[in-house]
């Protein structure tokens, strides 16, 4: 039954600290002492004065310390850490919070009485700072990385006992003031005689004040009626730090307010727990006092035998007033700032805006230039083909373009091709594109068009360009182009470039065919040229190397003569040429190869059938049946006559990329890595991973064209 009693005693007790007690102790505010607030108000008097000044001064009163903690953990200030020190406090909150904290403190009317019942001021401060400096004193003995955290747990220990005699009121301050009880005993005491005691009021304050677990568990640990676990060389910190809080809690006082060894079970726990033997013991109190003393002399050094309250808390006022005011003033030059900060971002933002537009315009002819070009038509390319639908790419060179600059000059030559560059932005709809893709060439892509309507403005383009007049002393001359045109729907895969460069293709093919006509092609048909002649009609193309090319598809590949005698005729061609441009003597090499090649910036390989002709120690030229951009990452390995026989496995970026003959074109590999075991083909997407310089082309990829895939 015994049992049963005791059990529901601490339960009604848990329900009414966690229910009742946060009112009870939230309520009243602890007074400071009026000689701390006379050095706050010194302190504020003096325009000289600093953070740290004010926190010496803080660090002496236990309430004004509480207030400081409890601000500097608020949430708006979303510490890391929670502040856990004076110091650290101080720091959080800079000079100007740390002046307004210290200047709302609260005074008592009279230094021996509290919330209407006798109570000594004077001597619970002094007692709360000898606490304080003893804790520190022996922190530093024992857990010395805490011994600032030990000396706030020394001051606010027992900060309860002065909110519950202002929400307890008479009894409980009797209770307090009785003689001759030590610290142990009083809690005993109170726990028996009232449904909360100082311990829990602590607990459910440093709750209120956000106080970080490192002082908050001390402090519920400095009365318990089982003594905390013995502390040995395993113990943490924490556990250390609270032992150190337990004993301060514990000692008594003895004459001249200095703390009483009298009791043999005090002395034993310091030794067993704290190692310190009495004679280390005796020290670390004296050094306390001392520091006591230092900290705070007699208040009547301070203050008159009665201190004009009201004066006090008038001046303390007046000085929050100003710092108001100052508060006041201070937002609105923050808001005015923030409203300037603002107007200038709005411009900056128009200017980079501007800047972004002119940066993507060709300053001639003001339409897009060649990298913006690339990713206006890689996005038409996307939506097409997420909507399944067709894509027509333009190419268009103007003839004779040279013959004009040299006739004529190139201011003409200029005037040209701006009036020429408004004919071709006509041309665009629903949400197509155009460009200036280099010197006297221009690109139009056109999505979501027929192929009938792709062919009929083809070929409008062309008899406009043909019609177009020009200002003097150009206006009796008239300009042709040729253009190059392929439709259909783009393939999983398909680059901007690649359409680019098939247009190309025809383009030339036009050219071959007599110049001022169109080649139109169909993806779906790769084997139909269809050539309109400058009277409208069809006519065959003119036999030439682009018989063989072919646009999505693996059909016609070229074979290894083919190769071969390409690369000699090119190495014959160009040896000489290039002789005092290269800075690396390149060799004929002449070997078959395979080359592997990222699919639109996934991890994704396609290998196809290649041809080196020369090599150099940082470089590869090869030859391919496929356009390739620059910066794209590629695999080559090298063979022997016999195919199956690889010798090296070599690895870089595009350098450049040209059309050759047919479907051929001949590619610079700057070489970035080099092994006897395949570098990219074995693992493409561990590949992509590993190489920084893979990952950085990919990316690129991926912002131009294919989305990348996961791993990459």
């Amino acid at each position: 039954m015994g049992n049963l009693r005791h059990m529901r005693v601490a339960a009604n007790r848990s329900r009414y600290v966690r229910d009742e007690l946060p009112t009870v102790v939230g309520q009243p505010k602890a007074p400071t002492s009026p000689a701390v607030a006379a050095q706050i108000l010194r302190l504020a008097d003096d325009p000289n004065s600093n953070a740290a000044q004010f926190a010496e001064v803080i660090r002496t009163d236990p309430a004004l310390t509480s207030r400081l903690l409890e601000t500097a953990n608020a949430a708006r200030f979303a510490l890391r850490e929670p502040a856990a020190t004076i110091g650290r406090a101080v720091s959080v909150l800079g000079l100007r919070r740390t002046r307004m904290v210290a200047l709302g403190f609260q005074l008592a009317a009279h230094l021996d009485e509290l919330g209407g019942c006798p109570f000594d001021l004077t001597t619970f401060w002094r007692h709360s700072l000898l606490r304080a400096c003893l804790a520190q004193e022996i922190a530093a003995e024992v857990v010395p990385t805490l011994a600032d955290e030990a000396y706030v747990i020394g001051l606010l220990q027992d900060c309860g006992i002065v909110h519950l005699v202002q929400g307890l009121g008479a009894p409980y301050a009797e209770l307090y003031a009785t003689a001759n009880l030590s610290p142990a005993a009083f809690y005993e005491r109170e726990t028996q005689r009232f449904a909360h005691n100082h311990v829990e009021a602590i607990c459910t304050m440093a709750e209120q004040w956000n106080l970080p677990q490192v002082l908050a568990e001390p402090l519920g640990r400095h009365h318990c009626r089982v003594r905390p676990r013995r502390i040995g060389p395993e113990s943490s910190e924490l556990e250390r730090l609270s032992a150190v809080s337990y004993f301060v809690g514990s000692l008594p006082m003895g004459h001249e307010e200095m703390f009483a060894l009298s009791d043999p079970a005090v002395r034993d726990y310091a030794a067993a727990n704290l190692a310190l033997a009495e004679p280390a013991l005796h020290d670390c109190l004296r050094r306390a006092d001392h520091a006591c003393r230092e900290v705070v002399p007699s208040p009547a050094e301070h203050l008159p035998e009665n201190p004009d309250v009201p004066d006090l808390v008038e001046h303390a006022n007046c000085h929050l007033s100003r710092a108001t005011s100052e508060a006041a003033r201070h937002i609105e030059a923050v808001e005015a700032e923030c409203d300037l900060i603002r107007r200038q971002q709005m411009d900056l933002k128009s200017a980079l805006g501007q800047y972004r537009e002119l940066a993507a315009r060709d300053p001639l002819t003001h339409l897009l230039n060649r990298g913006a070009l690339a990713e206006a038509a890689m996005a038409c390319i996307r939506k097409c083909r997420d909507k399944n639908a067709p894509q027509c790419v333009f190419f268009l060179d103007i003839d004779d373009f040279k013959v004009i600059n040299d006739d004529f000059g190139h201011h003409i030559g200029d005037e040209v091709l701006r009036v020429l560059a408004g004919v071709v932005s006509d041309t665009v709809v629903n949400g197509g594109c155009a460009g200036r893709y280099g010197g006297e060439e221009f690109i139009v892509v056109l999505p979501a068009l027929d192929e009938q309507e792709s062919r009929r403005r083809a070929d409008g383009l062309v008899d406009r360009v043909r019609r177009t007049s020009f200002p003097d002393p150009f206006s009796n001359h008239s300009v042709t182009c040729s253009l190059g045109a392929v439709w259909g729907r783009p393939k999983p895969g398909m680059s901007a470039q690649e359409l680019f460069t098939a247009a190309d293709e025809l383009m030339y093919q036009a050219k071959l065919g007599g110049k001022d006509r169109c080649c139109f092609r169909s993806f779906e048909s790769p084997d139909a040229v269809l050539v309109i002649a400058p009277n409208g009609r069809t006519v065959q193309p003119a036999a030439s190397s682009l018989d063989h090319a072919h646009l999505g598809s693996e059909n016609a590949h070229p074979t290894r003569e083919e190769f071969h005698r390409l690369a000699v005729e090119l190495n014959q061609s160009q040896s000489q040429r290039f002789a005092d441009l290269r800075k690396r003597e390149r060799h004929g090499l002449l070997t078959p190869c395979v080359v592997n090649c990222f699919i639109g910036g996934s991890p994704t390989l396609q290998g196809s059938a290649a041809y080196v002709r020369n090599i150099s120690t940082g470089g590869l030229g090869v030859l391919v049946v496929r356009p390739m951009i620059r910066g794209e990452p590629v695999e080559v390995a090298l063979q022997q006559e016999d195919e199956h026989s690889k010798l090296l496995y070599v690895a870089g970026l595009v350098a450049f990329c040209r059309h050759v003959e047919g479907r051929i074109y001949e590619v610079g590999v700057q070489i970035l890595a080099q092994a006897k075991d395949p570098i990219f083909s074995r693992d493409p997407s561990s590949a992509a991973q590993r190489f920084d310089w893979v990952v950085a082309a990919l990316r690129t990829a991926h912002d131009q064209g294919e989305p990348l895939k996961e791993g990459a």
